[in-house]
C-alpha cells in the first residue's frame, strides 16, 4: 500500500467596508422638477431613505426629483451591509418667463408688439406659434421681444427662455382680433306678417361688445342688444355695429327677404266652371309664375304641378291649389275652384230655343239665335204665314235680325223648322212658332 500526499493553496481578497459620510451638490431649477441624488449602488439589496421627504418625488430611490423654490439640504441613508450617509445640498437656480396672457387687437392695426420678461434669469429667448417650439419666429435669440403681423383671428404665441444653468421656462400669450370674433346669421327669408329674431354671436365672450342695430324704427323693442326682433313688410337690410371697450368696431348687415305671396293674392280660377262630361277646362293659379304649385285631387289633371293646367273631370269636383314660395316653403297658401260637370242632353233646355224676340235696336234680344253648349251643327228655316222662307242658316253663330228682303217684318207670328246635331252626334228636331215684337 502506498500513500501519495497532495497539497494546494489559494488566496482571497476581503474588502472591508466601513460606514461613510460625504456630501454631494446638485442644482435645481426654480419650481421645476429637477433630479438630485447619487448613482445607484451596484451591490444588490441596497435601500435608500431620504430626510426630509417633503418636496421629493420618491424618498426611497437613489435619484428622486425635487420641485422647490429655495435652497435645501437633504440627508440620504444608503443601507447595504454598511451604512452610508450622504448629504445632498441643492442650490436653486432661478428661472422666470412671463408674457401678457391675452391681447385683443383691431384688424385695422394688425401689428402686435410682444414683450417677454425673464427678470434677468434668461440667457436666450425663443418665440413660437407651437407649444413644442417647432418654429422660431424671432431672428435673434438674445432679444425677448417680438413683432408680428396678425393674420389669424385667434393665435397663441409661446415665449421660452433658458438660463445659463440650463433651466427652462415657458409662458404664452393669446392674441385675438376683436372685430373678427362677431358673426351674424346668414340672409333670411320670411313670410308676410311673420317676425324673425336676428342675432349677433360673440365667439369670444371675454371680448365684451356693445351692439347697435339700424334702422331702429323697424325693430321691435330695443336696438342695442345682441338679439333683435323684426317684422319687415318688405325686403329690408338691417345693419349691425359691434364695438368693444377699446373701440374696435365690427360692421355687418343681414338681408331679411319677405315673400311676395299671401292668402289674398293666391287664387284658383278656371276658364269655364261648367263643362260637359268628357270635355275639359283650364285651371289657373294666381300668381302664375315663380312659385311651387300643387293641384289636388290629381285625377283628371294633366299637369298637377303647373300654374295652368287642363282638367277633364268625370263629375262635379272642387279643385284646390297650394302655392308655396321656393325660397321658403313655409310661405304656403291655398285656394279652391269648383268645376260643375253636366251630361250631354241633346235637347231642351240644353238647347235654348227662344219663342220671341224684339229686333228694335235697343241692344237687348235684337236677334233670334239658337244657343247651347251641346250644339255642333244647325239647320234653321223660318217661314211667314204665307209659307215664304224669310230666313235660313246652317251657322250656329248666326241669328235672324227680323228682316225679309231688306225690310223689317211686321210684328207677327212666324213658323220655324229646326234640326240640330249635338256634339255627341245625336240629332234634335223641332218645329214651332216665333213671335216678332216691335
Amino acid at each position: 500500500t502506498s500513500i501519495c500526499p497532495q497539497a494546494d493553496t489559494f488566496s482571497m481578497e476581503i474588502l472591508i467596508r466601513a460606514d461613510s459620510s460625504y456630501t454631494v451638490n446638485s442644482t435645481a431649477c426654480l419650481n421645476q422638477e429637477s433630479e438630485i441624488g447619487i448613482p445607484a449602488d451596484t451591490t444588490a439589496g441596497a435601500t435608500y431613505s431620504w430626510y426630509p421627504s417633503n418636496g421629493l418625488s420618491d424618498s426611497t430611490i437613489h435619484n428622486p426629483t425635487v420641485n422647490i423654490s429655495a435652497d435645501a439640504t437633504y440627508l440620504l441613508i444608503v443601507n447595504n451591509v454598511c451604512v452610508d450617509s450622504v448629504w445632498n445640498t441643492v442650490t436653486v437656480s432661478p428661472i422666470f418667463a412671463e408674457t401678457d396672457s391675452l391681447l385683443i387687437i383691431c384688424s385695422d392695426n394688425p401689428i402686435v408688439n410682444q414683450v417677454g420678461n425673464s427678470n434677468g434669469t434668461g440667457l436666450d429667448f425663443v418665440w413660437s406659434t407651437q407649444s413644442d417650439l417647432s418654429d422660431t419666429l424671432n431672428t435673434s435669440l438674445s432679444d425677448s421681444t417680438l413683432s408680428t403681423n396678425q393674420l389669424n383671428t385667434y393665435q397663441y404665441y409661446y415665449f421660452h427662455t433658458k438660463s445659463a444653468q440650463g433651466c427652462e421656462q415657458k409662458d404664452s400669450v393669446y392674441v385675438v382680433v376683436s372685430d373678427q370674433t362677431v358673426t351674424v346669421s346668414g340672409d333670411t327669408f320670411i313670410c308676410q306678417d311673420d317676425t324673425i329674431l336676428l342675432q349677433a354671436v360673440n365667439l369670444f365672450p371675454e371680448n365684451v361688445m356693445d351692439y347697435y342695430w339700424t334702422p331702429s324704427n323697424q325693430i321691435i323693442g330695443p336696438a342695442d342688444t345682441a338679439a333683435i326682433l323684426v317684422a319687415p313688410i318688405v325686403t329690408t337690410s338691417y345693419y349691425l355695429a359691434a364695438i368693444n371697450d377699446s373701440g374696435c368696431t365690427y360692421i355687418d348687415s343681414i338681408l331679411v327677404a319677405v315673400s311676395l305671396i299671401n292668402d289674398v293674392i293666391v287664387q284658383a280660377t278656371s276658364s269655364d266652371d261648367s263643362v260637359l262630361l268628357g270635355f275639359h277646362t283650364i285651371l289657373n293659379a294666381f300668381p302664375g309664375s315663380g312659385y311651387n304649385y300643387n293641384w289636388t285631387p290629381i285625377s283628371g289633371i294633366e299637369n298637377p304641378n303647373q300654374s295652368a293646367t287642363q282638367v277633364s273631370p268625370n263629375q262635379t269636383t272642387t279643385y284646390s291649389v297650394n302655392i308655396s314660395d321656393p325660397n321658403n316653403t313655409n310661405c304656403s297658401y291655398s285656394s279652391e275652384v269648383t268645376i260643375h260637370v253636366y251630361e250631354i242632353n241633346c235637347g231642351e233646355p240644353d238647347i235654348f230655343i227662344p219663342n220671341a224676340f224684339s229686333p228694335n235696336g235697343d241692344g237687348a234680344n235684337d236677334s233670334y239665335l239658337i244657343t247651347g253648349k251641346v250644339v255642333e251643327e244647325i239647320d234653321l228655316k223660318i217661314y211667314n204665314r204665307w209659307g215664304e222662307l224669310v230666313f235660313e242658316t246652317t251657322d250656329p253663330n248666326k241669328g235672324w235680325d227680323g228682316t225679309f228682303n231688306g225690310k223689317e217684318v211686321d210684328p207677327l207670328v212666324f213658323v220655324y223648322n229646326l234640326s240640330v246635331t249635338c256634339i255627341d252626334r245625336r240629332a234634335f228636331i223641332k218645329k214651332g212658332n216665333i213671335t216678332v215684337i216691335r
